[in-house]
């Protein structure tokens, strides 16, 4: 990459970056989805805002948590998203300052769980490879209280879908 360095961030010393020798040299996310820039680094504890005006990344939003597990935390307008590597969500309200967990069903196609951490620049998307998303589907009709309208539309994705075909990508618009 060629240009100029326009200045470089140290690890806040209250992070997990920091506590295990870590650097910011890792992945960076940022999902877009607020006008400020909120970044965080993978398997970090906290979510960083990007301060313009004097040129920092300021400690935003810090999760206090399993040290063991790991985190994705996604910014959402007065929330925030987070998803953890052992399959726990949680969404954080901003205004009540209170966490709950939950589940994220795509209640189009019959009722599918999907992870919530992929919310980028006023969209939700997630994408599956298709035997990843055959075993899904089969794990869904399972269900006995499945009902008839959900069992025809998840039995015609499942037909449509080739073990060798391409990825799957569920996409959709968030409501504000």
């Amino acid at each position: 990459i060629k240009g100029d360095t326009i200045c470089t961030f140290a690890p806040d010393k209250s992070s997990l970056v920091y506590d295990s020798g870590c650097s910011f040299n890792d992945e960076i996310w940022c999902f877009n989805n607020l006008p400020e820039m909120k970044v965080m680094f993978t398997f970090s504890d906290t979510l960083y805002n990007y301060n313009k005006s004097r040129k920092v990344l300021e400690s935003e939003f810090c999760l206090k948590t399993n040290p063991d597990d790991r985190y994705i935390i996604c910014p959402l307008p007065g929330k925030y998203v987070i998803s953890s590597v052992s399959g726990k969500e949680i969404v954080v309200d901003t205004k009540q300052e209170k966490a709950y967990y939950f589940k994220l069903v795509n209640d189009y196609y019959g009722g599918l769980t999907m992870s919530a951490s992929y919310f980028s620049q006023g969209w939700f998307r997630a994408l599956y490879e298709p035997l990843e998303l055959i075993e899904e589907i089969t794990n869904r009709l399972k269900n006995r209280d499945l009902n008839n309208d959900d069992r025809i539309v998840l039995n015609k994705l499942l037909a449509s879908l080739d073990v060798n075909g391409n990825n799957v990508m569920f996409l959709g618009k968030i409501r504000k």
